[in-house]
């Protein structure tokens, strides 16, 4: 859409065209005589809003596909067939998933062009930041807010399109990362991808960077934009990930110290006549949200539309719904109510949910997605609970290492303040002794909580790289199993082929 700062979109186009996978001529074309040079911090914190921030869409629908929380489900409807054909790709870890999920049109399928479009925005800002007219404060806000963004987004491209930070013998200094573009000015070399000591070195960078920016500019800024919480959260993120349990704990307990709060779902078993919460974990009033996006395209790509007696073309897993404290043929679903909250339940045939009861049956289908959220609410984004996760497995790999109680102690701490708000009637606290026990119970409560989060996949990849089997029916009475082996190379994704085309100094990942 033309913009009267097109001029910058142009710019950036020319110069990351070896890298990105989308064209830019459209822009090109644009009559230049309605652009503006923006003169503002204002203005740079427009640019970073149409062009930075990652408000409306995922550009990684397809990742919860990859992991083992979803299953397909084989439905004769030609309507949902053609959703089961959309998922077959990341379902079955395709090597050229990308380009036929391009053939497709599947919403938010190129995130390698996606992440770099949106690291372009922040290039831009940060570029010009220091030239433009505006307080103190309005510009250490924006720089603030882009730096933080430039990060987020290497970290997620690192974890896509590179191997886990913690992969066993890897040495980071020499290990292929992702290409670091740092500038939005024109260069005619084709860029290489850094190492991950770089990569990663340049995300806790801009994230330092950013935190005092944040803590002392960033304040009132809304949950849709980047606040210290962020920063706080992400890089408590990073640390958790690089094993780094004492830097991961003390980001934590910022984050913890400044927001504690958890949404007691069941204070707010209230749903609208749809069926949907009016109250959720990613509603601007929820006490534990901290950074929040729309994304809805995991639905509208590949689970369908479900009418009369059809189910979505996948559906939660059996694996993940097994985890709960969930009883499908119960008249009330006392104890845990995350699996009935953070997911919808569809009648088939002549069955009935009953939503005021929670009443479910043995066919119920479970649907993922908005976590039961009404469509103009966001659904993505960072919460506490991921704080009180990540300083629990800190405490639990510690334990493990020492043997010392009071990580133990610690852990349980965090893990039943977490349960204790998704609990219904009187909760009973956790009390494990054993270390590898405790290890697994972690290992489940946090499958359970942060389910379709965006989560799942960067997990099974730094928690070793498990065996997958997924099972997909195209015809019926004929499924096929498809096998993601321990360690399997697959577990890092393919560079889309058109960005190996655009750029020669690109080296494709194993497959």
């Amino acid at each position: 859409m033309k913009t009267k700062y097109n001029f910058i979109i142009r710019f950036i186009c020319v110069a990351l065209l070896p890298v990105l996978t989308v064209g830019c001529s459209d822009f090109l074309e644009e009559s230049s005589q309605d652009e503006v040079r923006p003169s503002s911090a204002s203005d740079l914190q427009q640019v970073l809003l149409g062009e930075g921030y990652q408000l409306s869409y995922t550009v990684m629908s397809y990742l919860d596909m990859l992991t083992d929380d979803v299953k397909n489900n084989y439905t004769e409807s030609s309507n949902q067939q053609e959703y089961v054909e959309n998922g077959r790709y990341p379902f079955t870890w395709d090597s050229q998933m990308f380009e036929k999920m391009k053939q497709l049109d599947i919403s938010g399928s190129d995130s390698w062009a996606g992440y770099y479009q949106y690291i372009k925005g922040c290039n831009v800002v940060l570029d010009m930041i220091d030239g433009v007219t505006g307080t103190a404060e309005e510009k250490g806000n924006v720089k603030g807010q882009a730096l933080a963004l430039r990060a987020y987004y290497y970290f997620m491209l690192a974890n896509l399109f590179a191997r886990p930070y913690n992969a066993p013998g890897i040495n980071r200094e020499r290990e292929l990362c992702v290409p670091l573009m740092l500038q939005s000015k024109v260069s005619d070399n084709y860029p290489a991808r850094n190492t991950m000591a770089e990569v990663y070195d340049r995300i806790e960078k801009d994230l330092l960077a950013a935190e005092p920016l944040m803590d002392k500019y960033g304040r009132g800024n809304i949950k849709d934009k980047v606040t210290q919480q962020f920063v706080y959260l992400l890089l408590c993120r990073l640390y958790l990930y690089e094993d780094r349990y004492d830097e991961c704990i003390r980001m934590a307990d910022i984050v913890l110290r400044n927001q504690p709060g958890l949404l007691k779902i069941t204070n707010y078993d209230v749903r609208d006549k749809y069926g949907f919460y009016q109250m959720h974990v990613y509603h601007p009033d929820s006490p534990e949200l901290i950074w929040c996006y729309s994304s809805n395209t995991e639905n509208t790509s590949f689970q369908g539309v479900v009418n009369g007696s059809d189910t979505p073309a996948f559906l939660v897993s059996d694996e993940l719904m097994s985890l709960y404290d969930y009883k499908k043929d119960a008249k009330t679903n006392k104890g845990d109510v995350r699996a009935g909250y953070f997911f919808t339940s569809y009648n088939v045939g002549n069955m009935v949910f009953n939503p005021s009861t929670g009443t479910f049956t043995q066919k119920t289908a479970m649907y993922w997605g908005c976590h039961n959220y009404n469509s103009g609410d966001a659904s993505k984004g960072f919460r506490t609970a991921e704080a009180y996760l990540n300083r629990a497995e800190c405490y639990v790999r510690k334990f493990m290492q020492t043997g010392d109680d009071e990580y133990r102690k610690s852990a349980l701490s965090d893990l039943n303040r977490l349960r204790e708000s998704r609990w219904d009637g009187v909760y009973a606290e956790v009390d494990i002794q054993d270390a590898d026990a405790l290890w697994t119970f972690y290992q489940e409560e946090r499958r359970r909580e942060l389910a379709f989060d965006d989560h799942r996949w960067f997990d099974l990849r730094r928690w070793g790289m498990p065996r997958i089997v997924h099972t997909l029916t195209l015809t019926k009475g004929q499924p096929v199993e498809y096998v993601l082996e321990k360690g399997d190379k697959r577990y890092v994704l393919p560079i889309p082929q058109e960005a190996l085309d655009r750029n020669p100094s690109l080296t494709q990942n194993p497959q």
